[in-house]
């Protein structure tokens, strides 16, 4: 069995040109080894005084010849904080969208694998 896997980010970002933040980029997770995901993704209302953003949530292969699937999308101050997926492939892509381009965000998350 493998142990669970945190990431905590309580910090602020600055989105790219495309008003966009990678938060987990696909290349970078590697998520076969567990079942399920969990995620509370929020907007720091201290650090952030901006337009509603989006989570997007994609699974599958990210990386070379992209497979990846949107498995979940909600704005940022969705009433439901916790937002669940069963793990349906290698990588897992998190973005906050939506945002101007080349903004501080405040962002508060915490993403659990097990």
């Amino acid at each position: 069995m493998v142990k669970p896997k945190l990431l905590v980010f309580e910090k602020t970002f600055t989105t790219d040109n495309l008003g966009q933040i990678f938060l987990v980029p696909p290349t970078k997770n590697n998520i076969i080894d567990f079942s399920n995901v969990h995620m509370e993704i929020e907007q720091d209302s201290h650090v952030s005084n901006i337009q509603k953003m989006f989570v997007l949530v994609a699974m599958g292969k990210g990386t070379g010849t992209t497979l990846a699937q949107e498995v979940g999308r909600w704005t940022l101050d969705d009433s439901v904080k916790i937002h669940s997926f069963p793990v349906i492939g290698p990588e897992i892509g998190i973005i906050i969208k939506g945002g101007p381009k080349n903004t501080p965000v405040g962002i508060n998350a915490w993403i659990m694998f097990q």
